[in-house]
């Protein structure tokens, strides 16, 4: 059976040309891409000019610029078909504008499940010049979970060791191990935080323990090593708490 499969396998391969071949086996490689202003080009040129009539045009994109069809589509529709978007950090202004965009909305929007493709993100983005996906991601990784940890009283609490201590409890060592929507379950994490702001604050220790420790393997960068690493720096490390953005809630709550 396995000798057959290999066999219809190296088949299909010879009958495909090469960038069909790049296609099939990297669609669905988790890799970060890292498209050129001339691949970009490309992409608004043949969406604008071809896609018409084109059934498959993220394919055919696929067999020109050799990145996968969902790559390609992702950087189309979350990014390249909204324009030349404002980059860089989020000023309090536009902070503002996003609470009172969901505040009018919902008065407990902080609670409410939003997707990346809610209209609401579409809205804003035309306001802030802004791409919806990157409101969107700013929205679950600093407005939300600084607003659901000041509401619980934890503004000033340093998530990074509970996450990790949590891992190293329940036998979780590296990152592909972890199922997100289960660590979201325990108390510590539900309604105090999101699983975005979690995610990035890991990949980010991930990166501060390779940092200090030039030539670790990725296999090296266990929880117990994050663990290790933590109780060494804790000591000099102050939480970051955004105090304009929390006022700027509370003056929003009380005017509703």
């Amino acid at each position: 059976m396995l000798t057959f499969f290999f066999s219809s396998l190296v088949t299909l391969v010879r009958t495909l040309k090469v960038p069909d071949v790049i296609s099939l086996f990297n669609e669905d490689l988790d890799k970060k891409v890292v498209f050129t202003e001339r691949d970009d080009k490309r992409i608004l040129d043949y969406m604008a000019n071809e896609a018409k009539t084109d059934r498959t045009p993220y394919a055919s994109l696929s067999k020109m610029i050799r990145y996968s069809r969902v790559s390609i589509h992702k950087r189309y529709k979350d990014i390249l078909k909204h324009g030349c978007k404002r980059l860089g950090a989020y000023t309090d202004e536009e902070n503002r504008a996003i609470m009172l965009a969901l505040f009018q909305k919902n008065k407990n929007a902080q609670n409410q499940h939003y997707v990346q493709y809610d209209i609401v993100w579409e809205n804003l983005g035309k306001i802030l010049h802004r791409t919806p996906r990157n409101i969107f991601y700013h929205w679950e990784q600093v407005i939300r979970p600084s607003i659901l940890m000041f509401e619980n009283g934890m503004e000033n609490v340093d998530l990074r060791p509970i996450l990790i201590d949590y891992f190293v409890a329940n036998g979780i060592k590296f990152r592909s191990e972890i199922k997100w929507s289960e660590v979201m379950k325990d108390e510590r994490f539900s309604g105090v935080t999101t699983a975005s702001f979690l995610q990035l604050k890991y990949a980010d220790l991930v990166q501060a323990v390779k940092k200090a420790n030039p030539g670790i393997k990725d296999n090296e960068v266990t929880s117990e090593a994050l663990q290790s690493y933590l109780a060494g720096t804790r000591s000099k490390r102050s939480c970051k708490v955004n105090t304009k953005l929390l006022e700027d809630y509370v003056t929003i709550k009380n005017a509703l």
